[in-house]
């Protein structure tokens, strides 16, 4: 994968990094990315060659994307040259191939220490303790990352990708030339300043993609939902439905309070659309009967004030949590409004929201036969 700015042209890795070189001690995740777990106790990871395309390229910067912190153990192995190939026991070899375990017929596999070794005798520099490295003054075409890891005691090390930036850019070569005289001291010395510009400037470039509802990541939907009126810290929606509801935010900002807004939102979190009542659907038809009327206050409400939202589980998306539903219901419904949540499930007892073909039946009659040749004779029971 690569991207290009300005004239810093970088190599990035894809997050399925067992894909892209050999790996020793760590675990692969779903997601993409390595884990080096407890029991394991070190992790060897082996780059494979990326070619430049062109010789005597120099390299301008390395960045590791881990979750590296004191008391971890990180040694970073770089080694670049013009040639892909390297001495192993008087034998030419290619380096990919001692790396990423190819066979080779002259040559057996090597263990990871033993390829470290390898690297070292190609001429290879190590870095230990750092996941953002200068590669000032390293030329070649080839490029050949190798990283072994340990773990502190109370969290384990993880690896989820790795970049390579190239030519050398240093800001020395804006500045007037009496500075140019401080010779690599002091470019290695702006390199710290021009790091940390250069990563605010990508930042600032990627921003269009944090205010589009389609590209900002998951983990910055809340924020986005803020800015537009939608709050959704207890995690009510996940990112798909966080989306679909960041897009409607001026018709939901809208139609706060109302019926068809409540209505909507429910539907989209658990799946099935509600039964919404509220107290004039039955106020004027039940007359003076007022059994009937104290049944219904108690299934519905007992005043204007009160709307019942009923949910058919049997409908819903599983995982629907209760107290996330009546969060939900409480940010939309009307002012100073009541409400009862009742989730629908299989029901055999009358006057308990118990709805003929919802979530309860009638049992259907079936015909009884008796064997052939016998009769009901008052002697038979049943």
């Amino acid at each position: 994968m690569y991207s290009i700015h300005q004239d810093n042209r970088r190599y990035r890795t894809s997050p399925y990094l067992e894909k892209e070189g050999s790996v020793s001690g760590f675990t692969p995740q779903t997601g993409g990315g390595l884990l080096l777990t407890s029991e394991n106790g070190v992790g060897y990871y082996f780059l494979k060659g990326f070619d430049t395309g062109e010789d005597e390229m120099s390299f301008n910067r390395l960045k590791l994307a881990d979750n590296f912190t004191r008391g971890m153990k990180l040694t970073t192995y770089v080694l670049i040259q013009d040639s892909p190939y390297g001495e192993y026991n008087n034998n030419i070899v290619e380096i990919d191939e001692v790396l990423q375990d190819n066979d080779i017929p002259q040559i057996k596999k090597l263990s990871p220490k033993d390829k470290l070794e390898f690297l070292l005798q190609q001429g290879a520099k190590i870095y230990s303790n750092h996941t953002d490295i200068l590669l000032h003054g390293l030329v070649g075409r080839y490029i050949w990352i190798a990283i072994r890891s340990y773990n502190t005691e109370d969290k384990c090390y993880s690896l989820s990708g790795i970049q390579i930036e190239y030519p050398m850019l240093t800001f020395v070569d804006y500045l007037p030339q009496v500075y140019s005289e401080g010779g690599e001291f002091f470019q290695r010395y702006m390199g710290i300043f021009q790091s940390l510009y250069l990563d605010v400037e990508k930042t600032i470039d990627k921003l269009p993609l944090y205010l589009d509802v389609d590209t900002v990541p998951d983990s910055f939907l809340s924020y986005l939902g803020k800015w537009v009126g939608i709050d959704n810290s207890s995690d009510i929606f996940n990112p798909s439905q966080m989306r679909k509801v960041i897009k409607r935010a001026t018709i939901i900002n809208g139609g706060k309070g109302t019926k068809a807004t409540l209505e909507e939102l429910i539907t989209l979190y658990t799946g099935t659309k509600p039964i919404i009542i509220e107290y004039f659907y039955w106020e004027n038809t039940i007359g003076t009967e007022l059994e009937r009327k104290k049944l219904y206050q108690r299934l519905y409400g007992e005043d204007r004030c009160f709307f019942t939202v009923i949910i058919d589980m049997k409908q819903a998306s599983k995982g629907i949590v209760r107290d996330k539903l009546k969060h939900l219901i409480e940010q939309y419904k009307p002012a100073m409004s009541k409400y009862h949540l009742v989730l629908l499930e299989n029901c055999d007892h009358s006057d308990i929201h118990c709805y003929l073909g919802i979530n309860s039946y009638l049992a259907k009659p079936d015909k009884m036969q008796i064997d052939t040749g016998m009769a009901l004779t008052g002697e038979t029971m049943l």
